[in-house]
């Protein structure tokens, strides 16, 4: 504020005052800059200077709260790349203008191939799943991340010897994130049942019968009339061992084993 006094040829009581307001519309900037979100999101934008007497406005005009005002809200849209510039204007001052860019990323699609994966006990299974889209630099994490080779990556490999549900999530550069769940099945393989040891003396026979798979190899399978059947007849001359291989309808393996002890001759002396 100015004020001016004039007293004419110095007589006081003739003076006279005068003021004037001068007022500077101060310069504004965007604190937000360049900024990157996930499809969904909004941003807020926060000015720092200004002034109500300027009028503002926004172009492109789409996709905002009020194009007409300062701080407005800049709502989602499609992904892709959004430059924004906000201009300030008042009669007799030129005009000023700041820009910023809106980075609009996809949130990615996560997909595991399997679910449920199975696997026998004892075995691995190699895990795989997608993300789009694709053409981004993705970071993985598994979890739990106990059971597997690299929880880090796309495809680890599972060696647990327990049922687990796993999660993959996937986050890109600018952090939005993307999950999807599995379950991993772990099958027990005791399923076979055969005929423990026996005992037998010399030139007998002894039936063992085995249960539980769906295909079976015997061994030794030259003591025995079928390899592969569900009932065999042996007559071993020393102690032998025989074994079972066999598959359930899963694929799992399993083996038991049955010793027919055989009995030396009695030695008879008169």
């Amino acid at each position: 504020t100015f004020t001016v006094t004039v007293v004419p040829a110095g007589i006081l009581a003739c003076q006279s005052t005068a003021t004037v307001n001068v007022e500077t519309l101060l310069g504004f900037d965007i604190a937000n800059g360049d900024t990157a979100i996930c499809i969904g999101e909004s941003v807020q934008i926060n000015a720092i200077g200004g002034n109500p007497k300027y009028t503002y406005s926004w172009t492109p005009p789409t996709n905002v709260s009020n194009p007409s005002i300062i701080n407005l809200i800049i709502i989602s849209v499609p992904p892709g790349v959004y430059p924004y510039t906000i201009t300030a204007s008042f009669p007799g001052c030129p005009d000023s203008s700041q820009s910023l860019t809106i980075t609009v990323d996809p949130v990615p699609t996560v997909v595991i191939d399997k679910d449920p994966y199975e696997v026998c006990l004892g075995d691995t299974v190699h895990l795989n799943a997608t993300v789009t889209p694709a053409g981004t630099v993705y970071t993985y994490q598994w979890s739990p991340a106990a059971d597997l080779d690299n929880p880090n990556i796309i495809n680890p490999i599972f060696d647990g010897y327990a049922s687990t549900n796993l999660t993959l999530t996937a986050t890109s550069p600018n952090g939005c994130v993307g999950e999807d769940n599995t379950q991993i099945n772990v099958i027990p393989v005791n399923f076979l049942d055969l005929q423990k040891d026996s005992e037998i003396c010399p030139g007998d026979s002894v039936t063992l019968s085995v249960s539980g798979g769906v295909t079976y190899l015997w061994q030794p399978s030259y003591l025995v009339p079928d390899s592969t059947g569900l009932v065999n007849t042996v007559k071993p001359v020393p102690t032998t061992a025989f074994y079972v291989y066999g598959y359930d309808n899963k694929g799992c393996r399993d083996t038991v084993k049955a010793t027919v002890v055989v009995h030396p001759d009695a030695v008879l002396d008169a």
